[in-house]
């Protein structure tokens, strides 16, 4: 090999050290405004609605519950997944669009790892006699992280007047008590029998519960109850309420979640409500407070003249306008109070989406006490780390957040509890910018992989070269 081939191998190697700069100078500039690179980490899934990790000594306990019954496990980086729980035989779906019964909550007790016998508790809808349609709470339990069906305990079972706004959220606050939420079963009447106002009735209702302990039921009967309620709970020494109640005046609490103190959070709930023709709402439960339905919707009154006679009124902390075309919104997804690190200026925001147009979005808190929203979008592909490029699936289900506390998307290419088109994204942070982008291929390779190979094959030459002369 002359000298003239050696130099120009040299001239090679500076090019692409120097692209290599280039491309590590862009990584490390950060993002002028909020947006996200999603990475697609599961796929084929039934109407993902929701997504848990639970953290173990050794590893993690990642679950992805499915609204056809299912939920699946995966224990190591999400390469091989088995079927924790599977309770089709009971649970009721269908094929329509749009369908909102089926199974719609999973939470783990966060004692899961503490027995031998894990508990699990879930939110689902069934049908009795092939017509009446029930919300049903029941606790399961596991076995090295498989449930058994037949370990069924019914906590509560309440009749759902319609097959629409079942809500169905479950979650352990950071008081360690079970927080139920249940839809008015508004349907398509806007819940003209005021469930969500009834007193007696759990629905259009957020419950607390406490399942480490029995009581028994208020009245005559005393019949024993597979928990107990708290005597704390707002409404539990009033004649006319059910003690179960934290609060009340919700029409379909879809995603709720607890801004838990272990994250360093307030330890808050949130919730999104879905709305009926006005607008949708975002709340932060309080103690024995009203939120409005059917009475209001949103800030506003609601078809009704008796808007004035709510007590202990607590309004949304923000709310948008239902838009009839879809093209803005029409329904809302609750999501989590981001406590990550890799989207500093999205700290503390509540992060939420609309299930319709698969948009998510920002909300902080001003000095002044409101809140403004700000739209989370894609960021342009080239801004991206080369493994997290995906798109978006036309509608968003769910939110989820990791072991590390950054975002999870669950989202579908149709609202279809049988068919296996949902996605599971993980939200990552755009590594490069408008003008120092991340360049992918076999040049965005050379840092990693091309460039010690070409690195070896210069010392090799140069030693023949020297070994050739000295012959």
């Amino acid at each position: 090999m002359d000298k003239m081939s050696v130099q120009m191998v040299f001239v090679f190697l500076a090019v692409a050290v120097s692209f290599t700069e280039v491309t590590a100078i862009g990584n490390s500039v950060n993002y002028t405004w909020p947006c996200m690179c999603l990475e697609k980490v599961a796929e084929d899934l039934y109407n993902p609605v929701e997504y848990i990790t639970f953290k173990r000594d050794n590893s993690v306990l990642v679950l992805i519950a499915e609204q056809k019954g299912t939920a699946r496990a995966w224990l190591k980086d999400m390469e091989r997944d088995t079927l924790f729980m599977n309770i089709t035989d009971r649970v009721h779906t269908s094929e329509a669009q749009g369908e909102e019964r089926g199974l719609l909550s999973v939470v783990l007790h966060p004692l899961y790892n503490e027995s031998s016998s894990g508990r699990v508790f879930v939110y689902y809808v069934a049908s009795e006699s092939g017509h009446s349609h029930f919300a049903y709470v029941s606790e399961f339990h596991a076995t090295d992280d498989v449930v058994d069906p037949s370990t069924e305990q019914r906590l509560l079972r309440v009749k759902q007047p319609s097959d629409t706004a079942n809500g169905g959220q479950l979650l352990f606050g950071d008081d360690g008590y079970l927080y139920i939420f249940l839809g008015a079963g508004a349907g398509h009447d806007d819940d003209q029998a005021g469930n969500a106002q009834n007193p007696t009735s759990f629905l259009g209702k957020a419950l607390r519960i406490d399942v480490n302990a029995r009581g028994f039921e208020r009245g005559d009967s005393g019949s024993g109850l597979l928990y107990e309620v708290p005597g704390s709970n707002p409404f539990y020494d009033r004649s006319l309420y059910r003690p179960e109640i934290f609060a009340l005046g919700f029409r379909n609490p879809w995603r709720c979640s607890v801004d838990s103190a272990s994250r360093g959070g307030s330890g808050d709930i949130y919730c999104g409500d879905v709305g009926s023709d006005q607008f949708e709402e975002i709340n932060k439960i309080r103690r024995g407070r009203n939120y409005g339905w059917n009475l209001k919707e949103g800030n506003v009154c609601f078809h009704s003249n008796k808007c004035d006679d709510l007590e202990d009124e607590r309004e949304p902390i923000f709310t948008y306008p239902y838009d009839h075309d879809s093209s803005k919104g029409s329904a809302v997804v609750g999501g989590h109070v981001y406590r990550g690190k890799a989207f500093p200026d999205l700290y503390g925001g509540f992060i939420y989406g609309d299930a319709v147009t698969g948009k998510t979005f920002s909300l902080k808190e001003n000095i002044d006490g409101r809140y403004n929203s700000t739209e989370w979008s894609l960021c342009p592909k080239n801004m991206c780390p080369c493994n997290a490029r995906e798109v978006k699936k036309a509608y968003l289900l769910a939110f989820g957040l990791d072991v590390t506390a950054e975002v999870m998307l669950l989202m579908s290419s149709q609202f279809s509890a049988l068919e296996p088109e949902g996605t599971l994204f993980r939200v990552i942070a755009p590594t490069g910018t408008t003008k120092n982008p991340v360049t992918c291929g076999t040049c965005g390779l050379m840092s990693s992989t091309v460039l010690p190979l070409l690195l070896t094959i210069v010392v090799f030459l140069l030693n023949y070269h020297e070994y050739q002369g000295e012959a």
